[in-house]
């Protein structure tokens, strides 16, 4: 039993999108000022807005369509996947939307073609910043806890949990 493609692609699109934008965020400031690393935010600036599409994309899929599964645990393991699950789409958007007014708080440029307003003073967009990286911070140590899951049920437990994320092979 698999989850559907479209759905399989949206987890693992998230997957991929958080880890890049995390790492730009973590690195950005080791390189020097210049045009690299402007180029080295733009990047991290057009990734979280394809982020933010992704992001509305899977949970309009989740609400309107997908495949549905029953659920992989029962008792609590299964109120500790569902909390889980629940919070990393809350932080996702916690994070997508301090994303959104950082880059509007700071007035950011995205490869010199798209120029937002700065709409906030620097101590205000320090914060907003700061709030941004702290949930950044909080979705991925969320996440990992997931990944572990996820593994434990693959190589501990031997069910088909991971299995059920992954596309299904041609036979």
């Amino acid at each position: 039993m698999h989850y559907d493609s479209r759905t399989i692609a949206l987890h693992w699109t998230t997957a991929g999108l958080v880890l890049i934008l995390w790492t730009i965020g973590q690195t950005a400031d080791f390189i020097p000022r210049g045009p690299f690393r402007g180029a080295y935010w733009s990047a991290h600036f057009l990734l979280g807005f394809i982020f933010v599409a992704v992001l509305l994309t899977r949970i309009l899929w989740r609400s309107s369509g997908g495949k549905r599964l029953p659920p992989a645990d029962s008792g609590a393991l299964q109120v500790i996947s569902k909390t889980t699950h629940y919070l990393l789409y809350a932080l996702l958007v916690i994070v997508a939307a301090l994303g959104l007014a950082n880059a509007f708080a700071h007035g950011v440029s995205i490869f010199g073609i798209i120029n937002l307003p700065k709409l906030a003073d620097h101590a205000r967009a320090e914060s907003i910043g700061d709030l941004h990286e702290l949930a950044a911070n909080s979705v991925l140590a969320l996440a990992a806890f997931h990944a572990a899951a996820a593994l434990a049920h693959h190589y501990l437990w031997r069910d088909k949990v991971l299995e059920r994320m992954l596309p299904e092979r041609a036979s």
